[in-house]
């Protein structure tokens, strides 16, 4: 991008995880949530440093998406939310939560989403469904946009994880949500998609190993990053090669 002849880095899209545990156990959960702890965050100290480095390298965020398993159980989530907004004033900042914990938020938090315009957004689990008006009146009564993720109750999960990387990697891509943009960012690297930046996690979780690729890292300034994510975003990684050519479908539980 190019503006009175200086240029701009644009990154469409980053998501990352500041809870990777949930108080949902979902099958089949693309971030893994059931194998963390409820208290496993990203700390704050570490996502300050590492987001002061995405604003240097990424002048322009379009989409940042916070994460979980479930960010709110994190209970100081308005220092990660006011930290965010202030580093990318211009940005669409977004929390996606099964909700089930908005009822009993403090106000203070709420507001601090108010203030600092972060969306809401809500997997209709049936859980979550269950506690909708209670959910909607608590964010409602706070000026906090809200929305949810689809009319219909989340009823099934795709699983398209196995073990070994025989899969063609070229093909596994067409068939998979990443190639509209789930870039996932942990730790100061950027990777194509949650799998590819949680899977060193599972696999010491399950004793199994796994030859990925080792994402990318922001604080090297050898390279431009917006062409970086262009890169993950249309390309297969190695990651795409332990995720099968045909998808399965399973249900919700």
């Amino acid at each position: 991008k190019r503006k009175s002849g200086i240029d701009h880095t644009v990154v469409p899209w980053i998501e990352t995880n500041l809870a990777d545990g949930c108080n949902l156990k979902c099958q089949g959960c693309t971030h893994f949530s059931s194998i963390f702890s409820e208290d496993s965050f990203y700390d704050f100290d570490k996502f300050s440093k590492d987001m002061h480095q995405l604003r240097k390298v990424s002048e322009n965020l379009l989409i940042l998406r916070l994460l979980g398993g479930e960010p709110f159980l994190l209970r100081n989530i308005d220092k990660y939310t006011s930290l965010s907004r202030n580093l990318f004033p211009e940005s669409n900042i977004e929390i996606v939560s099964n909700g089930l914990l908005i009822p009993e938020l403090d106000d203070k938090i709420l507001k601090n989403l108010s203030d600092n315009n972060i969306i809401v957004l809500l997997s209709p689990y049936y859980p979550t469904l269950k506690k909708r008006e209670e959910i909607e009146i608590k964010l409602q009564k706070n000026n906090v946009r809200f929305s949810f993720l689809g009319s219909q109750p989340v009823n099934i999960f795709i699983r398209n994880l196995t073990l070994n990387n025989h899969n063609n990697g070229k093909i596994s891509q067409i068939r998979c949500h990443s190639t509209i943009g789930c870039t996932f960012f942990r730790n100061g690297k950027v990777y194509k998609c949650a799998f590819e930046g949680l899977i060193k996690e599972f696999g010491e979780y399950y004793n199994l190993s796994f030859d990925t690729g080792n994402g990318v890292d922001i604080y090297d300034e050898s390279f431009n990053i917006e062409e970086k994510i262009r890169e993950l975003i249309v390309s297969p990684v190695k990651m795409c090669n332990y995720c099968s050519e045909k998808i399965e479908i399973i249900q919700w539980k």
